[in-house]
């Protein structure tokens, strides 16, 4: 029937793409390089699973080293976050007291306002 869903089809294409993957990664691996970084990755993450299997503990207190080092920052950038916004508040309130005190000083050096005296 035609609309029906036919998973057949689709572990196929998934199917070669994992052949397509497979294929690709064996020639990635002729480059002498490529091969050496990929045994010392795997050699690094094998110790770092045995580290993990072998001191749990360990693991969870440089999380919990990491966590708190994190919140520390978190509440470090909202305090900066408060002031800057406490900043920008006040830069609001004299901004109109300095427009006017610039306004009469230069009606002060204009003469604007003020009466002029002829000699």
């Amino acid at each position: 029937m035609a609309g029906e869903y036919q998973p057949r089809n689709k572990s196929r294409f998934m199917q070669w793409m994992l052949y397509g993957a497979m294929a690709g990664a064996a020639i990635s691996l002729l480059d002498r390089n490529t091969r050496q970084s990929m045994m010392q990755g795997s050699r690094n993450t094998a110790r770092g699973i045995q580290m993990a299997v072998r001191h749990p503990n360990s693991i969870l207190n440089q999380l919990r080293e990491a966590t708190s080092t994190l919140r520390s920052t978190i509440e470090q950038v909202s305090d900066d976050v408060v002031f800057i916004a406490e900043q920008i508040n006040e830069v609001k309130d004299i901004t109109p007291q300095m427009a006017a005190v610039v306004k009469e000083t230069k009606d002060a050096f204009t003469g604007e306002g003020h009466p002029q005296v002829h000699h």
